[in-house]
């Protein structure tokens, strides 16, 4: 590996450490696609609680915190 390399893991799982699950990328890249899905989980927490189903969007934003 190089000094400016990360192993990425696919799943998000980082004790998953099958070859399939891994992926060797830049520091900027990895960074680059990590905001990107913290901005979609961002998205996706403002919708629904926008959303009339409360009991529904609680469970759904409970689950979003467990995505990484």
């Amino acid at each position: 590996m190089q000094h400016k390399e990360i192993v990425h893991h696919r799943n998000g799982r980082k004790a998953d450490n099958r070859f399939q699950n891994l992926e060797l990328q830049n520091v900027s890249d990895h960074t680059k696609e990590h905001w990107q899905v913290i901005k979609e989980k961002q998205k996706l927490r403002c919708l629904l609680e926008n959303l009339s189903c409360q009991k529904c969007c609680a469970e759904i934003l409970n689950s979003l915190d467990s995505i990484k």
